[in-house]
Order: C-alpha cells, then sequence, then structure tokens
C-alpha cells in the first residue's frame, strides 16, 4: 500500500489506470471525477474510490488537499482470494464515518512507523468494502484496455503515435 497527503493547485489528468484500487478523501477543495464514464464532483468531506483497472481521470475544479490510499491489487488478491475482481462500487463519492476514520488512523499510524497496526486497519477497511458493495468478477479488463487504445489512435491518429506512448497511457510493455 501507499499513503500520500496530496495538495493540488493545478490538475488535469489524462484518462488512465491503476493496478490497484485507490481511495481519495477529500480534506479540502472539490474534483470532478470521472469513473468509467460516470462524471461525480467529490468534495471536503468525501471519499472517492476507483477500483483496479478501471480508467478515470479527475480535474481539479478549486485548490485541493486530500488523503489518497493506494491498495496494490496483488495484495488484495491474496486477501480475498480472488484473481480479477472489484468492489461493485455502487456510488461515489462515499461518506462512511467507519471507513474515513479508518483511513485517518492509516496514515496517523504509517507516519508513526506503527505498521502491524496499519495493516489490521487496512485488512479492517478490506473487510468493510466486502461487506457494503460485494464483490464482481473483472474478467474483461483486457478487451477494455484495447477499445482504449483503439479510441486513443482514433483520437490522435494526426498526431506521432509510438509503441512507447501506448505502453506509458496502458502500463503494458511496449514489445
Amino acid at each position: 500500500y501507499t499513503i500520500e497527503h496530496c495538495f493540488f493547485t493545478h490538475l488535469d489528468e489524462v484518462r488512465h489506470y491503476h493496478d490497484s484500487l485507490k481511495i481519495n478523501y477529500i480534506l479540502k477543495g472539490k474534483l470532478k471525477y470521472t469513473v468509467e464514464g460516470e462524471e461525480t464532483i467529490v468534495e471536503k468531506g468525501d471519499l472517492c474510490l476507483v477500483n483496479n483497472n478501471v480508467f478515470h481521470e479527475a480535474i481539479l475544479l478549486e485548490d485541493t488537499e486530500m488523503l489518497s490510499l493506494i491498495i496494490n491489487h496483488r495484495f488484495l488478491s491474496w486477501m480475498l482470494n480472488h484473481k480479477h475482481f472489484g468492489f461493485a462500487i455502487r456510488k461515489n463519492p462515499y461518506r462512511t464515518p467507519e471507513l474515513i476514520l479508518i483511513l485517518l488512523k492509516v496514515y496517523s499510524y504509517h507516519k508513526k512507523d506503527r505498521m502491524l497496526e496499519t495493516y489490521l486497519l487496512l485488512l479492517k477497511m478490506i473487510k468493510i468494502l466486502k461487506e457494503e458493495a460485494g464483490i464482481v468478477s473483472t474478467d474483461s479488463f483486457s478487451s477494455n484496455v484495447l477499445l482504449f487504445v483503439q479510441q486513443y489512435i482514433d483520437r490522435h491518429y494526426q498526431n506521432h503515435i509510438n509503441l512507447e506512448a501506448l505502453s506509458e497511457l496502458t502500463h503494458y510493455n511496449e514489445s
């Protein structure tokens, strides 16, 4: 896992994905997230959850401060005994006080190098997400990536496109 305290005065992400679950807690400011084509405004007090291998982008609407927790997919797969999955996130933003409190504790314990307590809290967070949201299969991810590459090429065919640029967008090996 990784947890960061982030400050943004400019953010205009391009559509991308991660091989991890990303949980952002907005401490101050406002962003527009587009997750799998669905736009959502998140602001102070909101949690925004983005599944692994889900295309998303964010546009800053105000200067923003947030805590960003990234949990590696391999760790989640091992914990939940599923290879290709995501949480069935039905709503963004989340305003679950228990998840917010756990996230704040994870950040505090991480800063104090209290790793055992941090991992126990991460396990508790995963358990809550599994119970609240449930788990869905994401076996169709490869076809989504191919569709994304095709759409990218269609939009940028007049520009210089190379395998290196496509591999950076998709996190695939350029060979």
